[in-house]
Order: structure tokens, then C-alpha cells, then sequence
């Protein structure tokens, strides 16, 4: 069986596997001001943790998507009672939604998982002038070596590592303004949550344990920051 770190994530049933977690999410959404009729898309909503948080305390139209369908599932049986959220499986990259539909979008450690550019042209398409897009991603805190960079996008899939100078001028590249951008506070507490509906292989476990393995290896070398960006 060949598992990937995400089909890990959906198995444990993980909700606020981003960094901070919820409390990032309550961060984060504490310092924006919504029109109540915006709608709002959490960009891979994985088992549906941010979405549930969001429907429970603001009454706009709120949107998620994924590609995984094991995330998916889990998270339309947690939002089941909230008939403010629609739930898509897409890729980022190809968007099911209309150019100009969206007042915000939100990125919980999803678009650095993904093609990079084609996500934020896509985000750029979908969002509205002026709508505010919040990226919290991994950060490199400096340009790696050939071999740690090796190590680490072979076993997050992800295509590349970015500083936040990298970050930056790719959001302005696809139209956005970098309003800020800011390390995670330390005071925020990681609140994760665990679905386990299902037997649990040993590969998951080990994977599990790689990715500690490789946050602690890696820390002084990643981070995350959040951007704060507007569709210009």
C-alpha cells in the first residue's frame, strides 16, 4: 500500500492539522471584517473543522473544497446541520466557480501542497475586487540545501519550497497585494481533533511518526506565515 501524508491526515480523521490549528482559524478570522453576505471559500477543507467553526459563528454562505474524497466524507457528516455550507470535491488549480463570486478565501496550509501559481491565478479568478485572501502556508526561513529540500517535498508531495520573499511575489504575480505577512504567535495552542472510525494500518502510524520526525529535524528551517493579500 503506498500512502501519502494527506491519506494519513484523512485516515486519523485529522481536523487543524495546519499550523496553530484552530486557534490559528479563531486568529485569523478575529481580525477581519465580513459582510454577512459574502460568501466565503476554505480552500482544501480537509474533514471540515475551519467550515464548522465558520458556520457556527458567522452567517454567510460558506464554501469548501477537496480533492480527497476520505476528507470529504468526513467532513459532510460533521457539517451535516449546517445548511450555510456546500461542499465540492475539485483541485484547487480548476476551481468549480464563477470569475468574481467570492468575498473571501482562506488557505490553511493547503496552496504550498499544490501548484503554487495556477492555485493563486485561480483564487485571483474566483475572488472578487477587492476580496481578501488569507494564506497560511509553510515558509522556508531561508533557501535550503538540494538534499533537505529532497527530503522534505518527497514526503509532502509538494513541488516546491518557498521563502517569504518567494511567497510574496508570487501573490503579486497573480494579482493580489501582499497587505502583511506575519509569523504564527507562539501563544496560539494547536487544537487538533482525531475522527478514527476505522482499523489503522502500521504505515499510517510510521508515517505519523515521520512527520514529527521531520518537524523537529526541520525547525529552525520552516515556518509558517500568514499572508494577509488583496485581489487588486
Amino acid at each position: 500500500m503506498n500512502v501519502s501524508y494527506t491519506d494519513m491526515i484523512a485516515t486519523f480523521g485529522i481536523g487543524g492539522a495546519h499550523p496553530g490549528g484552530l486557534s490559528a482559524t479563531k486568529y485569523i478570522m478575529d481580525q477581519l471584517q465580513l459582510k454577512p453576505e459574502e460568501p466565503i471559500l476554505d480552500v482544501g477543507c480537509g474533514t471540515g473543522q475551519t467550515l464548522d467553526y465558520l458556520a457556527k459563528n458567522l452567517p454567510n454562505p460558506l464554501f469548501g473544497v477537496d480533492q480527497h474524497q476520505g476528507m470529504l466524507t468526513k467532513a459532510k457528516k460533521r457539517l451535516e446541520t449546517h445548511p450555510t455550507v456546500t461542499l465540492k470535491k475539485a483541485n484547487i488549480e480548476n476551481l468549480p466557480f464563477t470569475d468574481n463570486f467570492f468575498g473571501f478565501i482562506l488557505s490553511e496550509s493547503v496552496t504550498a501542497f499544490t501548484p503554487i501559481d495556477q492555485a493563486l491565478q485561480e483564487y485571483a479568478r474566483t475572488l472578487k475586487k477587492n476580496g481578501t485572501l488569507i494564506l497560511l502556508e509553510m515558509t522556508t526561513n531561508d533557501i535550503l540545501k538540494q538534499e533537505q529540500q529532497a527530503e522534505i517535498k518527497q514526503f509532502y508531495h509538494i513541488p516546491k519550497l518557498l521563502t517569504e520573499e518567494m511567497w510574496c511575489a508570487a501573490i503579486n504575480q497573480a494579482g493580489f497585494q501582499t497587505v502583511s505577512a506575519e509569523v504564527i504567535p507562539d501563544k496560539l495552542e494547536n487544537i487538533i481533533d482525531f475522527d478514527l472510525q476505522t482499523a489503522i494500518s502500521q504505515e499510517h502510524f510510521e508515517l505519523m511518526a515521520t512527520h514529527y520526525q521531520l518537524t523537529e529535524k526541520y525547525k529552525d528551517l520552516l515556518s509558517a506565515r500568514l499572508y494577509y493579500c488583496k485581489k487588486e
